[in-house]
């Protein structure tokens, strides 16, 4: 039986002990961070340890060690207009309409029409555009593993995108290796509130006074590297910067991580996926011939399955070889510092207006932006 309350340190949230559970014992609670966490009812738990077996940290160190490293590439989508729509350069896209052209599925992570983040299943190559791009927030899992095991054991191919730990949840809920899974991990820097980033929702709305339709951290407009945070209204209107930015620095601080992001197991090159995707920084300094200014994915084949989908979808992208060398950033060395003020910061969560929050945490607002301009002048002359 799972206690997770004694052991949130150390909790995921990626639901495999809720979803294995076949007796409806456990639950997923929003503690008062806005994270999941399953909560056990001991009366109509009957002590199988089910989901202890399921547990991805509990089974980190079991993962089978390949014993050969990862294969590293650098890639990008031969569609400029793909690769002004994705984060880096493609890699998703490219994998996932490869799936669905099968008459695969893929299931991914998209903002719902509240803004809440949520994985979803996506069998048209319409519905991926809602899929692309970071989203900075810990998704919310639902029924999602049950629905894969049913594609999967109707023999459907079945593409699945998340964080490395929801990756490696759901292979332990799946028990067994099934030939039509596909799995994708994201180099992750950690996941975000949910609960914090509505209320960042909700404030740019009172600000606006707009609704909001969408939100990127990182449009690409001026170029990969030099991204600003864009968010979208259902009038049609956007704008960039301005309070789109709250969400960037708020993710930049780290203060809003989940706990168990600061002692992540998964910041390495040993990963539970196929395939592991994200942005190729420094690629300049390795190979400045394949550098692009609207991105370039970093792409790290982990199995003989990533590896066939590589060959599979070569006709839609461009491919370089590289070394894990040359691809070497935080993600992929250790997790990211808890930051000192983080305990203070939650306290304050809960009893300042989000407005006031941003003020002491964000540099947000008129005194800020004063202070900040004034100390330029100032080191100028």
């Amino acid at each position: 039986m799972i206690d997770v309350w004694e052991h949130k340190e150390d909790c995921t949230g990626c639901t495999a002990c809720q979803q294995a559970c076949a007796h409806g014992a456990i639950t997923m609670q929003r503690d008062a961070e806005g994270f999941l966490y399953p909560v056990t009812d001991a009366d109509a738990c009957t002590n199988c340890g089910l989901c202890e077996h399921v547990c991805p940290m509990l089974r980190a160190d079991e993962r089978p060690a390949d014993e050969s490293a990862p294969k590293v590439f650098a890639l990008r989508h031969k569609d400029d207009a793909v690769l002004g729509e994705s984060a880096s350069g493609g890699a998703f896209t490219a994998i996932a309409e490869y799936v669905i052209k099968q008459g695969g599925v893929v299931v991914g992570c998209r903002h719902d029409k509240d803004m809440n983040v949520e994985h979803a299943f996506a069998d048209t190559v319409e519905a991926l555009r809602f899929m692309r791009g970071s989203k900075y927030v810990q998704s919310s899992l639902g029924d999602c593993f049950h629905t894969v095991r049913k594609q999967l054991q109707a023999g459907r191919l079945v593409l699945f995108t998340g964080t490395p730990c929801q990756v490696a949840g759901l292979n332990a809920f799946l028990h067994r290796p099934y030939p039509t899974l596909l799995t994708c991990d994201i180099l992750c820097h950690g996941v975000a509130s949910p609960a914090l980033f509505s209320s960042f929702i909700r404030y740019a709305e009172r600000v606006t006074h707009r609704q909001v339709a969408d939100y990127r951290v990182r449009d690409k407009s001026l170029g990969w590297g030099h991204t600003l945070p864009r968010m979208d209204f259902q009038d049609g209107s956007h704008i960039k910067g301005g309070v789109a930015w709250l969400w960037a620095k708020a993710y930049g601080s780290t203060l809003a991580h989940r706990p168990v992001c600061y002692h992540c197991r998964f910041t390495s090159f040993r990963r539970p996926a196929d395939l592991s995707i994200g942005d190729f920084w420094g690629i300049e300094k390795h190979h400045p011939h394949f550098i692009h200014p609207k991105g370039v994915s970093l792409v790290l084949v982990n199995s003989a399955k990533g590896q066939a989908l590589l060959e599979a979808i070569r006709g839609a992208v461009l491919v370089q070889e590289s070394t894990m060398e040359a691809c070497v950033q935080q993600c992929l060395q250790q997790p990211v510092p808890r930051p000192v003020q983080r305990d203070k910061f939650w306290h304050d969560v809960q009893t300042l207006s989000f407005h006031r929050l941003c003020v002491s945490y964000f540099e947000w607002g008129f005194w800020n932006r004063f202070r900040k301009k004034l100390k330029s002048i100032v080191k100028r002359i």
